[in-house]
């Protein structure tokens, strides 16, 4: 059994607090894999959102989260080491650490997923993602 490709998208360069790609929707995915490509000393912190939601309107992650715009922060797996990162806290830029991050999102369960900027006083993180499926 090996992975097959099933998606490549550059999905949005954030740069501004508060901005966020769209929420995709993921449900049909087994693997789901976030590049971020800092840049211009980048000084910011990105963070994956999810959502189980079964509705076909899609999560915002620009409003707050309600019974009605249901999504929250997901852990996810760095994988240059295998590390896990606590969403809750997010990828921290720090203005030399500058380069290409690529994360796994685990999405059992999960519907949507997206990237959320939180704060930012520098550069840009741009947003590529991949699907993949067992063939």
């Amino acid at each position: 059994m090996s992975l097959k490709s099933t998606m490549n998208a550059s999905l949005a360069t954030l740069n501004a607090a508060d901005e966020a790609t769209k929420m995709i929707l993921v449900k049909d995915y087994q693997h789901i894999v976030f590049t971020l490509i800092a840049s211009g000393s980048a000084n910011a912190t990105v963070k994956v959102y999810h959502s189980t939601s079964n509705s076909w309107v899609r999560p915002d992650l620009t409003s707050v989260a309600s019974a009605t715009n249901i999504y929250s922060t997901v852990e996810v797996i760095d994988l240059s080491d295998g590390s896990t990162v606590d969403w809750g806290t997010g990828i921290a830029y720090a203005g030399s650490s500058d380069g290409i991050k690529q994360i796994g999102v685990n999405v059992n369960a999960t519907n949507w997923v997206g990237i959320k900027m939180t704060a930012r006083s520098a550069g840009q993180v741009a947003i590529e993602l991949d699907t993949y499926d067992n063939s």
